[in-house]
């Protein structure tokens, strides 16, 4: 599969997102060696439509430095461990927010960093283009202040999974499908949500996407299942449990659901064109 190549663009620049040349209609990857500590870095997608990337990482004694491209957005999710995210500062003060189990952390487009301490975590790369500073509803509350003072710029963006609310969904049985909304559509070009939705005992929807990608990564509990149909009408079925990983490509219909007798919790990622208007159904 031949990946658009990737070239250096200036501050905020939009560029497409690397397409594959095959048609295919997502990317499952069974991430067990890396949860079984036979791994410490995982690649779970290279090139699906508007998502640049999505890894697994283990980090140690060394810290994970990042110095990313002027137009991408950098996503973190905690899985275990106790690390941070520190965002080089105009003023020399690193920006600091926490990565543990349940938080996410992005990072604005193109500012360097590095995660340190002891953890796991998945990491995403969007070609987001500029954060938005307008066109949304009211201030962010997620945003960790900047240590340079007033004139400083927000690098940091982060989300404690614990601290939210859950919401019912509009798919399937409301009262055994919940979601805790980590990010909305209008502040960050091209992620149009991020969330950790939860299954009770039964809990099962289906929907298609016809402009969007959706990333499945599993969380917790072992009855989570996701079938998925082709353009052609081709399906395959996968097992979620332990901690498996899906993109969905544009125009693949899905239906996920718990089969156990205890919940289970995905992170869910809706991805769109971040140039574009969005056209999700």
């Amino acid at each position: 599969m031949k990946v658009e190549a990737q070239g250096r663009y200036s501050f905020g620049e939009f560029r497409k997102s690397p397409l594959p040349d095959d048609p295919i209609a997502h990317q499952f990857v069974d991430t067990s060696s890396f949860h079984k500590g036979k791994l410490s870095h995982q690649v779970l997608s290279v090139g699906a439509p508007h998502l640049k990337g999505m890894v697994l990482h283990r980090v140690g004694a060394k810290s994970h430095k990042v110095a990313p491209y002027p137009a991408d957005t950098t996503f973190y999710f905690g899985l275990t461990g106790n690390c941070t995210v520190e965002a080089e500062t105009s003023c020399g003060k690193p920006s600091v927010a926490p990565l543990t189990d349940g938080i996410s952390v992005l990072v604005r487009n193109g500012a360097a960093h590095k995660v340190k301490g002891l953890c796991d975590f998945a990491s995403a790369s969007i070609t987001s283009g500029p954060w938005r500073t307008t066109h949304v509803r009211s201030p962010d509350a997620g945003m960790v202040p900047s240590p340079c003072g007033a004139g400083g710029i927000s690098l940091l963006r982060m989300t404690n999974t614990s601290s939210l609310k859950a919401e019912s969904t509009s798919h399937g049985k409301k009262d055994l499908l919940s979601k805790r909304v980590h990010l909305s559509h209008g502040r960050i070009p091209g992620l149009h949500r991020v969330s950790v939705v939860k299954f009770m005992p039964g809990a099962e929807y289906e929907e298609m996407h016809n402009s969007a990608s959706q990333v499945y990564l599993h969380l917790k509990g072992k009855g989570c299942k996701l079938r998925t149909t082709e353009k052609d009408g081709a399906k395959s079925e996968h097992d979620l449990y332990p901690s498996h990983f899906d993109v969905l490509h544009p125009g693949t219909a899905s239906k996920a659901w718990n089969d156990a007798d205890g919940p289970c919790e995905n992170l869910n990622l809706v991805l769109t064109d971040p140039a574009g208007q969005l056209e999700l159904f």
